[in-house]
């Protein structure tokens, strides 16, 4: 029932609002795989536009001082974000194993997170 209700939710709801939903079902329902996908993909979202903006102010001035702000901003709010997509697309990956989308939103997650193990293993799964 939630998929549906979620479905209709999504029109008229804020997303603090689809969030708290989400987080809520997965309390009684850890392996609800709509609840799951919404939030690993928000955050991952939440990840890459910081990420980006980051790097866009770092590349107009490229000094030692602004790289030094770069990664600490990166480690102090990107980086969790990345780690909290992660948990949920890990979830959605033993849920559905062979979902390319799941993979590849790993891979992604990993390549941020510098963990190129984990990518090359992850990459023989495509």
């Amino acid at each position: 029932l939630f998929d549906t209700y979620f479905k209709m939710a999504q029109k008229s709801l804020s997303a603090k609002s689809l969030e708290k939903s989400c987080k809520d079902i997965l309390k009684a329902d850890p392996e609800q795989e709509t609840a799951l996908k919404y939030l690993g993909t928000k955050k991952y979202e939440a990840a890459e536009g910081l990420y980006a903006k980051l790097m866009n102010d770092y590349n107009k001035n490229k000094t030692q001082a602004a790289y030094a702000y770069l990664t600490r901003d990166l480690k102090k709010s990107v980086t969790p974000l990345y780690r909290e997509s992660k948990d949920y697309f890990n979830q959605l990956h033993k849920l559905a194993p062979e979902n390319k989308t799941y993979i590849k939103y790993l891979i992604n997650i990993n390549d941020r997170l510098s963990n190129s193990a984990e990518v090359k293993r992850l990459k023989k799964l495509l």
